[in-house]
């Protein structure tokens, strides 16, 4: 009893342990009143945590009055499970699979894609998400704004995940004033000011490093 036609397109999903997997577009039109579609389920895992920062970008510039940080994270799942976080000591809570431990007094946060900004809430202070990380890679971005009433400002983050590269780019009109804990590497012209580079070099950073 499904409609035959070249306006409407099928999507097929699967449902395992909670999780759904969609499947590939198919449609339904002229003589081809059949589709053969292979869904794709996976177990899960929920402990520990297998998620790893392979590349991880931080941009800070001053606004009047605040400071505009916007991070772009890649985050792979190496295995070969779909991760959904452990069960949460709260049996009415839903388990954490990705927290982002961001300056606490941020004023604003928005996500790039609509689909993180409906999935992400504030839970003890950070902002949490239970997306489940199938396997492979996903890229995050999202914006945050600070309060900065006067000239100068400590921007500190915990890094939540073991992260392979991370550089930060701080744009300014003091370039000489800015300074930071990971390793210096070029400060050159941008849009009138002045942009300071730092990155963690070759050597992965450890899950809760604080940068500053």
């Amino acid at each position: 009893n499904l409609l035959v036609s070249e306006h409407i397109q099928y999507k097929p999903a699967a449902q395992f342990e909670g999780i759904h997997y969609p499947g590939p577009r198919i449609q339904l039109a002229g003589d081809r009143t059949t589709a053969a579609v292979t869904l794709a389920v996976r177990d899960v895992v929920h402990e520990p945590n297998p998620l790893l920062v392979r590349d991880h970008e931080i941009a800070i510039r001053s606004a009047t009055g605040m400071l505009e940080v916007t991070e772009s994270l890649v985050i792979e799942n190496p295995l070969s499970k779909t991760y959904v976080g452990a069960p949460p000591d709260d049996q009415e809570a839903d388990p954490v699979t990705l927290q982002l431990s961001i300056p606490t007094d941020f004023q604003k946060v928005t996500f790039h894609q609509e689909s993180f900004g409906r999935s992400f809430a504030i839970r003890g202070g950070k902002l949490a998400t239970s997306i489940p990380w199938e396997p492979g890679r996903r890229a995050l971005k999202f914006t945050y704004f600070l309060r900065n009433t006067s000239q100068q400002r400590l921007w500190e983050r915990t890094l939540d995940l073991p992260t392979d590269g991370l550089r930060v780019r701080v744009a300014t009109s003091a370039p000489d004033d800015v300074t930071g804990n990971l390793d210096r590497q070029a400060t050159t012209p941008c849009a009138g000011d002045w942009e300071v580079l730092f990155t963690s070099g070759s050597t992965p950073l450890p899950a809760q490093y604080v940068v500053r």
